[in-house]
Formats: C-alpha cells, sequence, structure tokens
C-alpha cells in the first residue's frame, strides 16, 4: 500500500545550475513564485516555492525545487504532468509584444508602431527575458 497525498500536492521540476544564483536572488527578495497548470488548463495558479535543494545533480546539473500547490478539486493527480514557470520577478512598465515584431538596425532593436493616424513609427527598443512566443519591452 501507497498512501499519497492528494491536497496540498507537490510539484517538482529543477532548473539548470546556472540559474541558481538568479533563483537564490529571487527566493531572498521574496519575488520568487510558481504558475502552474494542467497541459489543457488555460490560466495557472500561483504559488510560492516552498522547497529548493541544497545540491546540484551530479548527472544532469540542475538543481531540483518543489511548490506546494492546492487541490481540492483534484485536478492534479501523482505521476501526471503538469505545466510549471518559475517566475523570478516582474517588470512593472513593460509592454509584451510578439519576439518576432522586434527587428535589428544599426542603430539597434525596434518595432514599428501603428500610430493613432494608421501611419507607422519605427522606436527603438529594450528587449527583456522572452515569455515564450513573446518579449517584454522597458521602452516602447
Amino acid at each position: 500500500m501507497v498512501i499519497q497525498r492528494l491536497d496540498p500536492m507537490y510539484a517538482d521540476f529543477s532548473i539548470p545550475e546556472n540559474d541558481l544564483t538568479s533563483v537564490q536572488r529571487a527566493i531572498a527578495a521574496g519575488d520568487a513564485r510558481v504558475e502552474y497548470g494542467s497541459r489543457r488548463a488555460r490560466s495557472a495558479a500561483r504559488r510560492t516555492l516552498t522547497f529548493l535543494d541544497s545540491a546540484v545533480q551530479d548527472g544532469t546539473g540542475t538543481v531540483k525545487l518543489r511548490a506546494t500547490i492546492r487541490n481540492a478539486d483534484w485536478r492534479f493527480w501523482p505521476g501526471r504532468f503538469v505545466k510549471v514557470r518559475l517566475v523570478l520577478g516582474t517588470q512593472n512598465g513593460a509592454v509584451l509584444v510578439p519576439a518576432t515584431a522586434t527587428q535589428t538596425s544599426a542603430k539597434g532593436l525596434f518595432v514599428y508602431v501603428v500610430k493613432d493616424d494608421s501611419t507607422a513609427e519605427l522606436r527603438p527598443v529594450t528587449v527583456g527575458q522572452r515569455q515564450g512566443d513573446w518579449s517584454p519591452s522597458p521602452r516602447a
């Protein structure tokens, strides 16, 4: 017999050791949070990170992490996969644009912005970390 608790549950995942310092800084600042959902879920629930392993795994170069998730409706089941995203911070005032919208010129990165008069304007941007197919730009 194996007894497993269904609510709350643990979502275990790993990060590359190269990201460990950024994760430690975010944890210390209280900014680290975990977003998770099922493969079909359209919205993700948010929880805090509850465990960071004290060692890097030799064979993989990864570090194990854990989030504790509420599961009152038993939507998640032991052994099934979930989508997990570790968020280390939020960039306030950033504009999220499709990554393919960013272009490069001799002066740097830019996007075209359609103005109220339906003309396009070239605007320089600073690109942040990608979020899937989207890139945040603090200046657009």
